[in-house]
Formats: structure tokens, C-alpha cells, sequence
């Protein structure tokens, strides 16, 4: 993509839409409501705060790779900075939620305080952003890996997919629950078709 924006500092989300909307256009794809609203909708409007929050993905992404709790610390401290800049950055929530729920399930447990406000948040996400695919991801991650509540969980990943079919984590913890309920071959249908929509996994 060799088009060039020139735009204010400020104007950067407003940028990313822009692009992303040309590219999908360019590629001839054909966009959900659902997708073509969170195209149009910038997650936050601090600059900084989204650097914090890019920086959180990050670490986030070093965190699964070394399941260690520092890192997962790490990136929930970014998220943290975030949201402290943004306290309506649904998007910094929902993630924060599901690092700290992938610290709880992979590395070391945490404590009932811990996990009843993580939980909060993941509410909280929710409230403020509605259609926010992350934030239903968000809550289905503490249900499944909290409590081991497949159900509640699955409803949450399959509304996440219903807003943005292509989110391959939504479909990757759909594969992991029904992998916990025996059901193999689905749940070995639904890794492959994740895997295929985020090849790097």
C-alpha cells in the first residue's frame, strides 16, 4: 500500500480507518456492519494512551510465548497505563482482562480479589463498548478460564464472532472449550480455520 496521508498527529486513528477502509475496498471485501463500524470507531482518542496499549500487545504476545508471569505483569502494567490515561478505553480493558486470565490459567493463579475485579473489568469493557468483539472475548475468557463455565463462555466467543467474523482468538477459545467437552474433531476443525485466519499463531 503506497499511498501517502498527510495529516496531523491527531488525526492518526482517523488514518487508520481511512486506510484500512481504502485496502478493503481495493481488495473488493465485502465488510459486516459490524466490521465496517469498528473501522469507523477509534478506540481512544489519546494518542498515548494507545501507545501504551500497542506496547501491552506487545509484551502480551512475549507472554504467551514465555509463560512466565513477568512478562504477563509486564503487559498488564502497559494496559494499566492505558487505561489510566483513557478510562474509557474498552479495548485496553478487555485485554487487560485477558492477560490476567491467561497469567491465572498458565503461570500462577490469582487470588480471589484479583479475579473478582478482573471479572469487573471485563464488565466493565463491556458496558462501555457493547459491539466490542474483544470485550465479549474478554468475558468469555474469565468464565472459561476462571470457572470453567463453558457455556457462558461460548455464548460470549460466538457473539464476539457474530460482530467480527474474522477474529481468529474468538474462534481459537471456541476450539478450546469444545476441546475440553470431548467434542474433538469440531474442536480440531476450529483450531485449523483459526490458524488460517492468523498464520503466525
Amino acid at each position: 500500500w503506497a499511498k501517502s496521508y498527510d495529516r496531523e498527529m491527531k488525526d492518526v486513528f482517523a488514518i487508520q480507518s481511512e486506510v484500512a477502509q481504502e485496502i478493503a475496498d481495493s481488495l473488493q471485501a465485502k465488510l459486516s456492519p459490524a466490521e465496517a463500524n469498528t473501522l469507523a470507531i477509534a478506540p481512544t482518542k489519546d494518542a498515548a494512551a494507545y501507545d501504551f496499549f500497542l506496547k501491552g500487545e506487545y509484551q502480551h504476545r512475549a507472554a504467551l510465548s514465555a509463560q512466565t508471569p513477568e512478562p504477563f505483569d509486564q503487559a498488564a502494567a502497559w494496559y494499566r497505563e492505558a487505561i489510566a490515561r483513557d478510562p474509557n478505553f474498552a479495548l485496553a480493558m478487555a485485554r487487560l482482562v485477558v492477560c490476567r486470565m491467561r497469567r491465572h490459567w498458565l503461570t500462577e493463579s490469582l487470588n480471589q480479589t484479583d479475579l473478582n475485579d478482573t471479572g469487573k473489568m471485563a464488565k466493565e469493557a463491556l458496558a462501555l463498548a457493547p459491539n466490542l468483539a474483544e470485550a465479549h472475548v474478554a468475558l468469555g475468557v474469565f468464565h472459561y478460564y476462571g470457572f470453567r463455565q463453558y457455556e457462558p463462555a461460548l455464548a460470549e466467543f460466538q457473539r464476539a464472532m457474530e460482530l467480527q467474523p474474522n477474529n481468529a482468538e474468538a474462534l481459537q477459545f471456541v476450539a478450546y472449550v469444545h476441546r475440553r467437552q470431548g467434542q474433538w474433531v469440531r474442536s480440531l476443525d476450529e483450531l485449523g480455520r483459526s490458524l488460517e485466519q492468523d498464520p503466525h499463531n
